[in-house]
């Protein structure tokens, strides 16, 4: 390659890489920010959890994966990646854990805000977690310590923070699924 197409190439990357690093830089916050409060949908799913401007707490529906447990899909969406986490209720024991995603090697590049993380890369192939009728909080405390992953189980830490109108109750599935369970209990 001549030396000139060599180096058009080369500030045609950092041009490029430069306008990626740029959009991330996301807007900033109005004059007057509201902090809406959390809007839960009847399938459990939400948006508006958490309130940092620019980064929203959302909840994908709740699934039931059986025997009293249920699952969800949660994501900090912020504005150059998304953090996702998987959140698993025994609603009859009123356990729960919450399992930091992990980075999809293929899909996230890190634009100096950190890389997007995917709870796909939890599951098989790439992970260890099965989400079956017979899994137990346990059994997944056991898998992501022996794998590795980031998770939480104390529901003060997971979900206690931040002012009350922006928390959702990870219990929230209960009510839907197993109504008579402790979990649903008010």
């Amino acid at each position: 390659m001549p030396r000139r197409l060599w180096g058009m190439a080369v500030v045609g990357l950092v041009m490029a890489w430069a306008g990626m690093a740029h959009a991330c830089e996301g807007p900033k916050p109005p004059l007057f920010w509201y902090d809406e409060p959390i809007t839960i949908a009847a399938d459990g799913s939400f948006t508006n959890g958490g309130e940092i401007f620019g980064f929203d707490l959302v909840g994908r529906p709740v699934v039931d994966i059986g025997d009293g447990k249920i699952g969800q899909r949660l994501r900090r969406e912020g504005l150059c990646r998304i953090q996702e986490q998987l959140l698993v209720v025994d609603c009859n024991t009123t356990e729960i854990i919450v399992v930091d995603g992990r980075v999809d090697p293929d899909h996230s590049l890190d634009l100096g805000m950190g890389r997007s993380t995917t709870i796909d890369m939890l599951y098989p192939p790439y992970g260890k977690i099965r989400l079956t009728r017979a899994i137990t909080v346990s059994d997944l405390v056991q898998i992501a310590r022996s794998e590795g992953y980031e998770f939480e189980t104390d529901l003060l830490v997971a979900f206690g923070g931040g002012k009350k109108k922006n928390r959702y109750d990870p219990f929230y599935g209960c009510e839907i699924f197993y109504p008579d369970s402790a979990g649903a209990a008010p």
